[in-house]
């Protein structure tokens, strides 16, 4: 608020102009802005369950951040994050039920958009055995293209629907050749039911397969 002591510069003009009110207050010329009006805007309906779909798909894909890093490639010069792409992806192909209660349809996740590929694993299996046993084979792929390395690292991810619980294996050690992946589910899962993922990442991180859904196997206790 501004205060002028002598005659005003602007003569004797008192109220709002434009921004501003301008008055007198004990012989003394007042100037001081217009308080700012908050928009209370309210919401669609549309907007609520879009918002809602959206914070659906993030807090599903959090867990699996460092997948979703490297599976969803970016082109150059993208203006958004891995998660941005893949949440904007799974909003479009993957939400489904009511508008207002989304779920995520497990069989269309993606953990993996690839810009520049290599082969997914070849005739990959999943089973369980006793003992809370998970396991994954596949073989080489026939009909290999140049970028299909041995040494392309195998990334599986899996799924307890019943714990909404994600466990994710990056591990070096699991290459392409190994043909074979077995686990150990923890105790607190017998009895439910898994769903399993998987994709290939060459050694150097620059080349992604698409995603694999393997499928759904009950752990055995």
């Amino acid at each position: 608020m501004g205060r002028l002591r002598s005659a005003s510069p602007i003569g004797d003009v008192k109220g709002k102009v434009g921004p501003i009110v301008m008055s007198t207050w004990k012989a003394i010329a007042i100037v001081k802005t217009l308080p700012i009006k908050k928009r209370s805007t309210k919401q669609s309906e549309k907007q609520v369950q879009e918002n809602t779909a959206f914070s659906t798909v993030m807090q599903f894909l959090w867990p699996v951040l460092k997948v979703i890093n490297i599976g969803f490639q970016m082109p150059r010069n993208a203006n958004m994050s891995p998660l941005n792409r893949a949440t904007s992806y799974h909003m479009l192909h993957a939400v489904v039920g009511e508008p207002n209660t989304p779920n995520i349809d497990i069989a269309k996740i993606k953990f993996s958009r690839p810009i520049k590929s290599t082969q997914s694993a070849w005739n990959a299996a999943l089973s369980a055995e006793e003992g809370r046993i998970i396991k994954v084979t596949w073989e080489l792929n026939p009909y290999p293209v140049k970028c299909t390395q041995l040494n392309d690292r195998a990334v599986f991810i899996l799924y307890d629907s019943e714990l909404n619980w994600f466990q994710e294996v990056l591990s070096a050690d699991l290459e392409r050749a190994a043909l074979i992946f077995t686990t150990v589910a923890p105790k607190r899962c017998a009895g439910h039911e898994w769903f399993v993922y998987m994709l290939m990442v060459s050694e150097d991180g620059k080349l992604v397969s698409e995603t694999e859904y393997l499928g759904m196997v009950k752990v055995l206790a």
